[in-house]
């Protein structure tokens, strides 16, 4: 604009002297008045030639006006008045005004500033938080928004100090602003920096010019900026009919219910009727009817033959008005819906037209208001920084990424790893990337080494077969990781170029099949079994042809089931006696009874190897505390028909619990295992059964069947059906519906789920007769404790052994094994490999004691605490004083020990840690000797290895047992210090006690520090014990 007003002072150049340059062109173009039929030369410019055009053609005089719109078609008191009437328009400006001052809004640093903006923002946020010194900024947006919506001429005016910087902006009445013209029809602007700025607006008030004003007292800048004009375009002047239409349509419908001198029915005398007589019957009729609405609820007679005729309409119907509501909603870009107008539009509509809303109504709106404010920012108060509103497009952005990325990474173009340093800066473990593939819906991700297998020689270039490469001379047969769909009908082309020495070798002639014969006396296995595997096979061939299954004998099949039955046995005493379990293939016998069959010799092998052979999963929602428990189908077969139960079933191959877990919950109720987290676990009394605890958000992140009914999976039938609902784990106690087994170890299953357990009357129902000296929950208020201390630290000990095993040691630890570890069929016993093993390992010098070591330090502490206060509690009765103490809180547990004046004990506990730490390492050593006894494939083995380091249930064992150390150490320091001399053992709440401590509890009081039967001098007697030292 600058450059343009500096023009003025240009001397203008009247007169027909054409430019020699212009004068060529137009020969050039033919424009001459020489050339036939030529379309002539223009007339002569009155301003010259090759000036600055004007920007819109203007009246003579325009900056002389009255008042502001003079020129315009609809003036700013017409449009006032029309939005004031019509609330249509009203609710529209509002809804909009409303959406956008409901963002959230922040600033940041402007685009191309690499600088700190640190110091800046609060400057520009104390700015914005009362832009005009009055108003907060969501009433302030709200005023310059109307004049935007209404009147399309949102004015600010800067505020400025007594030095003359700006410092703020101030809403002014667009409706009083008319902005002037230069010469070219633009605002007018000062010829240069240092030149005087005219005036560029003038404000009307009471009808008189009252003040003039220029562009840098004033940001007037049109929202819907037209040519021709310098005023913007309203919303409503789009619309000037409708709302017109619709403002008439409204005042008909209020003169209906208004009083006037038209009646609003004309009724028909019968035709015998005199003047006189109506005009009787008139004033009778008034004087019963006018002004008493209880009259119109009434029957009143009139004379026969007398007719109605209504003077207006009586039906209505609102098709037209909300025709006309519709077209001034979308002038205003607003859903009829957000305006309360609820139409009958589906999905799909609905969210299209949110979306046009979005992306044509607000959008713009809020760009426009970002680029004012970010304006004044930068250039009035010299301040970095864009303003912006949180438009939640970056929610929408990153998922738009994510989708990108997983299609990359399923094309196989990157790796998984690739996205994951990109986009998050984390580098994978060990420094191994996730290496690339192709995933299809069919076969699966695809590994990148098997395209290379089938491919050939690749053309670098082109990734094309090379020019002139031979065609590999035998038959694409599938390579692992793939899978040809569909599959190959004819014959391949590799055998009609080459014929048939391009097909893959035929297998091997199989010897003939003779009687299963079993195992001979020296253990080798006998015709009919295989040496390698030690499955017996049978000739089936054509069992399932139609016309070899007419001819089968019945008699015959029975006598192959038996004998496939006499096999089996043989084959679970030799699996019995090698110590590894594998699946015997049953062809004749029934299928499920050959599953249960296998279930059960694998059950028998893992017990006779102190291995867990079963797992539950227990799945815990966070909200409500309930688990989802499975009720079995009612199959007589089934031990556990019609029970509740955790779902789960027999582990398979080298699963572990929580793998086989998984498994049998999705195959038990048709659904992924949900996200969640591991946060406990118990193993039966007898040690072939694991429950996992797997802890989700919400019972509604389960999507549970609607039907509420699961197909058995060990059903091929599919007829027997399970039902699957939440349960309260306090409904589980005697509860008869529930599964013996999961009863018997119910006081563990609650312990891992978290629930508090009150005592019962009688502790122990051991049927020993000694009953009577046992301890009830009102004798040690820790038993209120313990569980809590327990699941607290439980998994910080698992996190302390699993954090000293990684991956890439656990992967190298199995290939070391490995390579130096004896064959499997050397005919070394388990214990012995065991032993060897577990020899090994301590070689290795793995340093587990430590970390361990650290987390007991800060248990004892909390036990101790535990221990002191429960003690003190159970003598003068009330509640363990325990301050301001939380779980882990070292430092409040000391204090609260000092408090007690029982801390003399808690450093002689303290000290035990290292040797205790160690102990339990040398017990995870043996776990983890067992797993390489057993061998297999190095990731199998790497990650048994890991579950076996950090096994939750384990770790809860370990904390049960040294919280009971803790706080009985806790106790007899504060009955040392109460001058109790003597005290008794009070028993496990849980029901579970075992022989030894019962005989401690029967032992009665004896002098504390001196041993129990047991040889203990305090509890605990055992692992998982719970018992406490009572004060007597």
């Amino acid at each position: 604009m600058g450059v343009r007003s500096r023009l003025a002072s240009l001397v203008k150049v009247f007169g027909s002297n054409i430019p020699a340059s212009m004068e060529a062109g137009e020969a050039a173009s033919q424009m001459t008045p020489t050339t036939p039929f030529s379309p002539g030369e223009p007339i002569g410019p009155y301003d010259g030639y090759q000036r600055n055009p004007r920007s819109q053609d203007f009246v003579t005089g325009y900056n002389i006006a009255t008042r502001p719109r003079t020129h315009e078609r609809v003036s700013f008191d017409t449009l006032k008045g029309l939005i004031d009437a019509y609330d249509v328009a009203s609710m529209c400006i509002w809804h909009r005004i409303d959406s956008i001052r409901s963002l959230d809004w922040s600033l940041i640093a402007a685009k191309g500033y690499g600088g700190d903006v640190t110091d800046a923002i609060p400057v520009g946020m104390a700015a914005l938080k009362k832009p005009d010194r009055e108003l907060p900024f969501e009433s302030w947006l709200a005023a310059w928004l109307y004049d935007i919506l209404a009147y399309d001429a949102g004015t600010l005016y800067r505020l400025r100090n007594r030095g003359g910087r700006a410092i703020g902006l101030r809403v002014v009445d667009g409706t009083t602003i008319a902005p002037l013209l230069d010469y070219w029809g633009n605002s007018p602007a000062a010829a240069g920096p240092d030149k005087p700025e005219p005036p560029a607006y003038v404000q009307y008030v009471q009808g008189l010019p009252w003040n003039w004003l220029t562009r840098k007292d004033m940001i007037y800048t049109p929202f819907r900026k037209i040519p021709g004009s310098p005023y913007g375009r309203a919303p409503l002047e789009s619309i000037l009919l409708n709302a017109n239409t619709d403002l008439r349509f409204q005042a008909y419908f209020l003169q209906r219910f208004t009083e006037g001198n038209i009646p609003q029915a004309f009724a028909s005398a019968p035709e015998s009727w005199t003047p006189q007589q109506i005009e009787l019957f008139q004033e009778t009729w008034d004087s019963l009817m006018l002004g008493d609405q209880s009259v119109k609820s009434q029957i009143r007679w009139l004379p026969g033959g007398s007719q109605i005729a209504w003077s207006n309409e009586k039906d209505f119907t609102d098709s037209f008005s909300l025709f006309l509501m519709r077209k001034t909603a979308a002038a205003y870009h607003v859903v009829p819906a957000d305006l309360g107008f609820t139409e009958n539009v589906n999905r799909s509509s609905g969210e299209s037209q949110a979306d046009v809303q979005h992306r044509v109504g607000d959008l713009p709106l809020i760009k426009h208001v970002q680029g004012i404010i970010s304006s004044f920012l930068q250039d009035d108060l010299g301040l970095p920084l864009r303003f912006a509103f949180d438009l939640g497009e970056e929610q929408v952005d990153r998922r738009d990424q994510a989708e990108a990325d997983k299609i990359y990474v399923d094309m196989g173009a990157i790796s998984a790893s690739t996205v994951r340093e990109l986009r998050y800066g984390l580098p994978e473990p060990e420094g191994q990337p996730v290496p690339r593939f192709v995933f299809t819906t069919h076969s699966g991700p695809i590994p990148l080494s098997s395209l290379y297998a089938v491919a050939g020689q690749i053309d670098p270039n082109t990734a094309a077969p090379a020019p002139g490469a031979e065609l590999p001379r035998t038959v694409f047969s599938g390579v692992e990781g793939t899978e040809p769909s569909p599959p190959i009908k004819g014959f391949p082309l590799a055998e009609q170029i080459y014929g048939p020495s391009a097909m893959p070798p035929a297998p091997p002639p199989q010897p003939a099949t003779t009687a299963p014969s079993g195992v001979e006396k020296d253990g080798a296995p006998a015709g009919g079994i295989t040496t390698e595997t030690g499955i017996v096979g049978y000739d089936l061939a054509g069992r399932y042809h139609e016309d070899d299954e007419a001819e089968t004998d019945e008699a015959d099949r029975e006598e192959l089931v038996k004998a496939e039955l006499v096999a089996f046995r043989r084959f679970r005493k030799a699996r019995s006696r090698a110590g590894v379990w594998r699946d015997f293939e049953f062809r004749a016998a029934d299928p499920i009874k050959g599953r249960r069959l296998n279930q059960a010799g694998r059950l028998a092998v893992r017990k006779a190897a102190g291995e867990v052979a079963v797992a539950g999963f227990a799945v815990r929602a966070a909200d409500t505390g309930r688990v989802l428990m499975l009720q079995r189908a009612l199959d007589p077969d089934d031990p556990a028909a019609g029970c509740w139960e955790f779902p789960g079933g027999h582990l398979e191959g080298d699963e572990t619990p929580l793998q086989g877990a998984w498994r049998e919950w999705a195959e038990e109720t048709g659904l992924i295992p949900p996200s969640g987290e591991k946060t406990g676990a118990w193993t039966s009394a007898n040690g072939i059964y694991q429950g996992i605890v797997w802890t989700v958000a919400t019972e509604s992140s389960v999507p549970v069947n609607g039907d509420r009914e699961i197909t058995n999976p060990d059903d091929p039938d599919g007829d027997c059906v399970e039902a699957i609902a939440w349960w309260d784990p306090e409904q589980l106690a005697d509860n008869p519906a529930v599964r013996q087994e999961l009863l018997d170890d119910l006081p563990d299953v609650l312990a891992a789920l978290g629930v508090p357990q009150e005592q019962d009357d009688e502790v122990v129902k051991a049927g020993t007769g000694k009953a009577a000296a046992l301890a009830t929950g009102a004798d040690w208020p820790g038993w209120n404790l313990d569980l809590h201390a327990a699941n607290h630290w439980a998994p910080r000990i698992a996190g302390a052994l699993g954090g000293a095993l990684t991956v890439h040691h656990s992967e190298q630890l199995a290939r070391d094994w490995a390579a130096q570890a004896p064959a499997a069929d050397d005919g070394q016993a388990p214990k012995a490999r065991q032993a060897a093993a577990g020899a090994w390992l301590a070689g290795q010098q793995p340093n587990l004691a430590g970390p361990v070591a650290a987390v007991l330090a800060g248990l004892y502490a909390d036990a101790y605490l535990i221990g002191s206060a429960s003690a003190i509690a159970s003598l003068d009765g009330g509640q363990p004083s325990l301050g301001d103490w939380a779980h882990g809180d070292t430092d409040q547990a000391t204090s609260q020990i000092d408090a007690l004046g029982t801390a003399d004990g808690l450093p002689l506990l303290t000290d035990t840690a290292t040797s205790t730490a160690q102990g339990i390492t040398d017990a995870r050593l043996k776990d983890m000797a067992k797993v390489l006894a057993v061998g297999g494939s190095i990731a199998a083995v790497a990650a048994a290895l890991r579950a076996a380091l950090a096994d939750p249930d384990s770790a809860l064992a370990v904390a049960l047992t040294e919280i009971t150390r803790g706080s009985a150490a806790g106790a007899l320091a504060a009955y040392q210090l109460r001058g109790i001399t003597t005290g008794r053992w009070g028993l496990d709440p849980s029901s579970k006690t075992c022989p030894r401590c019962i005989t401690n509890a029967a032992a009665g009081p004896i002098p504390l520090g001196q041993p129990y039967p047991s040889g203990d001098t305090a509890p605990p007697a055992h692992p998982r014990c719970r018992c406490s030292l009572l004060g007597y």
